[in-house]
């Protein structure tokens, strides 16, 4: 949508003050700061709720608050380096009180009677440590989606041209629509395309659209204006507002409801967003990525989704294909799983047994990479030493399990085996083509007889009565 522009994202600022007339006042010094969201609270233990609600970038805090304790709110939420950034104020009897303020973590402190010029002057520094909190947020949050977009498992050939259409889609703005099963990755897919683009340091925005009822996705989508419905009691940012810049990922799309994707149409073919409440329309540069576990032909077809939307989401489609027809990567998934959830006193698993090799490649996998993920889980509390056989893994899974991979370095059903299988058939292989002489194979090998003695003793391999 639109082409790239560099902008400052919008501040969320709370300004917690009692007193109506001292409320105008702030908005009033505020009015003149672009891209910024102001909101109101008057008692500190319902400001606790807001914090966690509409998530604020500065909180400006008074410190003569009647009720609840503000010290707990400050020693709640300040923490120096991280949003949100508290701003206290303070009479001239109780300076102390901002000092400790400031002790537990707030940024800086305001003294009535405030004049202007301080006043802007604290809030437009707040303001700039928190886009650069922000900043800084996000890049590092691209640098864990582009360690994890180099993290993706892909022997299995479909996999592999999978990922290959993927970087040539990620540099380019187009519309990008992911379909697959449910667990195959799709949302892993959407942040390599944000991680591998030049929208990489602005924000990776997703939303569950199955995960919010038709009455909360609009509002969510495109945010809302003060006193749009109720319980709207101060301006909401949507979604779309929040990826400015960035990548909005729109997950399990085809359970949008049919008002709602209307409005995303609009929003698509217009570039801009109206908030509910509002008259205003607002410019948004937002690359949208969604996914889909379900057929959108097929809801099409009986009337549940626009396929004018379905054309617009769908200009580069990418399908991801189920573990079951993947196997290949299967044991470098699980491989990875062990690894990554493994604590520092458990032993790492180094070597799968070729029966255990098998089971994991006849099951058929129906919760895909996210069921597989929660096996490795469970599998690293039954684990003792670094060798998984088929005795710990779950029932469902052992299926039917055959014997040791043939002299070609392969199991049953075409499963690649692993590392130390693939060697121990080369050494078998090797042996009877040297008739079991230990000089001439470990030649052929390439390594020394007695490194070949070792091995022959480590995988079980008679000497053919040859022995020298």
């Amino acid at each position: 949508m639109g082409t790239t522009r560099e902008m400052h994202e919008e501040i969320k600022i709370l300004i917690v003050e009692d007193d109506v007339e001292m409320q105008r006042l702030y908005r009033f010094y505020l009015r003149e700061i672009p891209r910024i969201e102001i909101a109101f609270g008057s008692q500190p233990r319902q400001v606790k709720a807001t914090i966690e609600k509409s998530n604020p970038d500065l909180i400006l805090l008074d410190l003569s608050l009647e009720g609840a304790s503000v010290e707990s709110l400050i020693q709640s939420h300040a923490r120096r380096g991280e949003l949100p950034l508290i701003i206290v104020i303070t009479a001239n009897d109780s300076v102390a009180m901002a000092v400790k303020a400031m002790q537990d973590g707030a940024l800086n402190y305001l003294v009535k009677p405030i004049k202007k010029d301080a006043f802007l002057g604290a809030i437009g520094r707040g303001i700039d440590y928190a886009r650069s909190l922000k900043e800084l947020r996000h890049l590092r949050e691209s640098e864990r989606q582009r360690r994890d977009s180099r993290e993706i498992i892909a022997r299995a050939p479909a996999m592999q041209e999978l990922l290959k259409l993927v970087k040539g889609l990620a540099p380019t703005d187009f519309t990008v629509l992911i379909s697959g099963e449910s667990g195959t990755g799709k949302e892993l897919i959407a942040r390599m395309l944000h991680a591998n683009s030049a929208r990489v340091r602005k924000p990776f925005v997703a939303v569950n659209c199955a995960a919010l009822p038709d009455t909360l996705i609009e509002s969510e989508l495109f945010g809302y204006e003060t006193g749009a419905f109720t319980g709207a009691n101060q301006r909401h940012a949507g979604k779309f507002e929040q990826a400015d810049g960035g990548t909005l990922f729109l997950d399990e799309i085809g359970d949008m409801g049919f008002s709602s994707q209307s409005r995303l149409l609009r929003v698509l073919q217009e570039g801009e967003v109206h908030r509910l409440g509002g008259t205003n329309a607002t410019r948004v540069n937002v690359r949208v990525i969604a996914a889909t576990n379900k057929s959108l032909q097929e809801a099409i077809k009986v009337g549940t989704f626009r396929e004018d939307l379905y054309y617009r989401l769908s200009v580069f489609p990418v399908h991801i294909p189920p573990l079951r027809e993947r196997k290949e990567d299967i044991v470098d998934l699980m491989y990875h799983f062990l690894e990554s959830y493994r604590q520092f006193d458990q032993p790492r698993v180094t070597e799968f047994t070729s029966q255990a090799i098998q089971a994991l490649a006849s099951y058929q996998w129906p919760g895909n990479v996210r069921e597989l993920q929660n096996v490795a889980r469970r599998m690293l509390f039954m684990l003792e030493g670094q060798i998984l056989d088929v005795e710990h893994l779950p029932e469902e899974i052992k299926g039917t399990v055959g014997g040791e991979a043939d002299i070609s370095g392969q199991i049953p059903d075409g499963f690649p085996a692993r590392l130390v299988d693939i060697e121990k058939a080369a050494i078998l292989r090797t042996l009877e083509q040297a008739g079991y002489q230990i000089a001439p194979a470990a030649r052929e090998l390439g390594i020394s007889r007695s490194t070949l003695y070792r091995k022959m003793e480590r995988y079980g391999i008679s000497d053919g009565g040859k022995m020298e």
